[in-house]
């Protein structure tokens, strides 16, 4: 590494008023110019590589204070600029790729702290993730395939472990966004609707993983919350929700026949309300699932 003709072009520099050496290298008209290596003032190596008219420029190679290389790549004008390596202080890989003025700008990789463990192929902008790229998980399988802007996930499809489709959409701020679908990881489709914060929100039907349509309805943070249907092969419950329970107005179904007409409070009979066993049996008030205070017996629809 170097562009020093003879050993007599080896000079050495100290920090002013000291016995320390600072630089020691090839120098061309009292600047550093081809290979060189700087020093802390504690005798560690700062740098070492190339030198034009007294900057860093050319290959060349960072380390931290304790001598392991941070950085390992192409400079120009003191600036990593080209193609450059970056390390954890552990000496893994940490990004590999294209660099501009000292940020990552181009296209590059972004490793894991497991030894060359890809974690994001992709371009990058002032050392964000930005434009279209791909997130690994450590078993090298795909888990995003997205575009990126400002190191923020903007669209893209994410998938299970096992390579299966989990979701494909819009994210805002990393979280799934607007109308689109989950999958389980055995390919069945989990739910569609709307999301919000990376949540349930809104409008939607969930399944079960055999794909069976288990609820139609609104949710609220994943919650059910408004009006809703349930279903078990058939319509189980048709009425309102309130933090995933049974709460206000609603009517409960067995095998297509009614069970219970009335309210409803915490997935418990409470209030105003009417029992069926196929014909009216009970009309009147509960409380927490039982009969309370005024109602009426009924047999064979007579009381």
């Amino acid at each position: 590494m170097g562009n020093c003709i003879s050993k007599k072009e080896i000079n050495v520099l100290y920090y002013e008023n000291t016995n320390i050496v600072e630089y020691q290298g090839c120098i061309k008209n009292n600047e550093k110019s081809g290979y060189g290596i700087q020093f802390t003032k504690d005798g560690k190596k700062k740098y070492e590589g190339q030198f034009k008219d007294d900057l860093k420029n050319g290959y060349g190679i960072l380390y931290d204070k304790n001598e392991k290389p941070i950085y390992e790549g192409n400079f120009l004008n003191e600036k990593k600029n080209g193609f450059g390596i970056e390390y954890y202080i552990d000496n893994k890989k940490f990004y590999e790729g294209e660099w501009i003025n000292n940020k990552k700008n181009g296209k590059g990789k972004l490793y894991y702290q497991s030894p060359n463990v890809v974690q994001h192929i992709g371009e990058f902008f002032n050392n964000k993730k930005h434009g279209i790229g791909k997130y690994y998980y450590q078993n090298q399988s795909i888990k995003i395939n997205g575009n990126w802007e400002e190191d923020l996930l903007k669209y893209g499809t994410e998938y299970w472990e096992n390579g299966k489709e989990k979701y494909q959409g819009l994210f805002i701020n990393n979280k799934y966004s607007g109308d689109a679908c989950i999958y389980f990881d055995n390919g069945e489709i989990c739910y569609e609707g709307a999301f919000k914060d990376g949540y349930k929100h809104g409008s939607g039907t969930e399944y079960n993983e055999s794909g069976k349509k288990i609820y139609i309805g609104e949710f609220k943070y994943n919650l059910k919350d408004g009006f809703g249907k349930m279903f078990d092969n058939t319509l189980i419950y048709e009425g309102l929700f309130l933090h995933n329970l049974k709460s206000g107005y609603g009517t409960e179904y067995n095998n297509n026949n009614k069970v219970y007409i009335g309210n409803y409070k915490n997935d418990l009979y409470h209030g105003k309300g009417k029992l069926y066993n196929k014909t009216l049996v009970y009309e009147g008030d509960f409380e927490n699932g039982l009969f309370s205070g005024l109602g009426n017996q009924y047999k064979n629809n007579y009381l």
